[in-house]
């Protein structure tokens, strides 16, 4: 499987290839912030209502053919809440062969590396219950550990001729 930049007709650039054609999380948290592109309307990004069955693959920062990846993603001072502490973007996203529940902070996002558009997708750092709302000193921490996930739902992809119903399946 091949994931390729959505925006037509001039970028199209080959974002990464995947050995495998399934998946390898789900996004589990329920809404988010992120502004994951909509293959459908690459013109326009997705909404919160649109993102509970968001597949993801991991990779590494070396496994991509041509991407970009955003300055440090500043905490939000604008929140639901009426509480002015920042707000760190954290999300869980199921292994789909373990089907262990990991909760990553968004630290960046993914662009195309060729248009600069975006977000298709982000980079994580692993948080546990007891790091999250530790600001920056427990990401700085971390920063080695940095993971790498593609939204397969915000990229064309290239099955290699295989029909969708065998790899969503």
């Amino acid at each position: 499987m091949q994931l390729i930049c959505p925006f037509q007709p001039k970028c199209q650039t080959k974002i990464i290839k995947f050995e495998s054609d399934k998946p390898t999380h789900k996004l589990i948290t329920k809404e988010t912030t992120i502004p994951f592109l909509s293959p459908s309307n690459s013109n326009s990004n997705s909404n919160s209502s649109q993102l509970s069955n968001l597949s993801f693959h991991k990779a590494g920062m070396w496994d991509f053919d041509n991407i970009g990846v955003s300055r440090p993603i500043p905490p939000s001072s604008t929140s639901a809440s009426t509480s002015k502490e920042p707000v760190e973007e954290i999300l869980e996203l199921q292994d789909e062969q373990t089907t262990k529940i990991q909760k990553f902070k968004v630290v960046r996002y993914l662009t195309c590396g060729e248009c600069d558009r975006g977000a298709l997708g982000f980079v994580g750092v692993s948080v546990d219950d007891d790091d999250v709302g530790a600001g920056e000193e427990g990401t700085k921490q971390k920063v080695d550990e940095m993971a790498y996930f593609v939204c397969i739902d915000s990229c064309f992809v290239d099955l290699g001729g295989k029909k969708v119903e065998d790899v969503v399946n």
